[in-house]
């Protein structure tokens, strides 16, 4: 967001086609962000250990309700389709014609001058500030602190120092998989 800075944009199909954690959180604050189909893509991690600086940013690119279902759902993840489909990218494209369209895009964006991009750039984030974008961020920041000091999330972080972050996990979705006779992790 920061306006004398030339756009950002954000490709994301990567050999596991997961973007999560900062990946999803530097995504999130790309100017444009790009995405294959089939890449996943989570907001909130599979283990609750925080989770409230992404959620605020999510609730401004896809509306309340959406970022609540992926913020309150450990490990939820949504297809880079959907993904556009809600608003958090700008665009999906199959995977076969991803890298081309990317560079397709790169260089059309390329042709228009760069101190007109930065005017541009710099007209859509002050309506982006006006309607809170810079408010959500420094709230996320702080609700994101206060997460990591609840018993809840030292109970966790012990799990993960104990047995792993993937025994942690599986320890973590034990009853919920219990519950619906399931082994793998929920909405994976």
């Amino acid at each position: 967001m920061h306006p004398d800075l030339a756009p950002a944009s954000a490709r994301h199909r990567g050999r596991a086609r997961v973007c999560a954690a900062g990946g999803t959180q530097l995504a999130s604050l790309c100017d444009i962000t790009i995405v294959a189909d089939d890449t996943k893509i989570m907001a909130s991690p599979a283990l609750p250990l925080g989770g409230g600086y992404i959620s605020p940013l999510w609730e401004h690119l896809v509306g309340p309700k959406r970022a609540k279902l992926m913020s309150f759902d450990a490990g939820r993840t949504i297809s880079g389709k959907t993904a556009a489909e809600w608003g958090w990218a700008a665009e999906s494209v199959p995977a076969d014609e991803f890298d081309e369209h990317v560079r397709r895009t790169a260089h059309s964006i390329a042709r228009t001058p760069l101190e007109l991009l930065k005017l541009k750039k710099e007209a859509v984030n002050r309506a982006a500030e006006t309607s809170g974008l810079l408010s959500y961020m420094r709230m996320g920041a702080e609700t994101d602190a206060l997460l990591h000091v609840t018993p809840e999330v030292h109970e966790y972080q012990s799990w993960i120092k104990e047995d792993g972050i993937k025994s942690a996990i599986q320890r973590f979705n034990a009853d919920f998989n219990a519950a619906f006779n399931s082994t793998e992790m929920v909405n994976k």
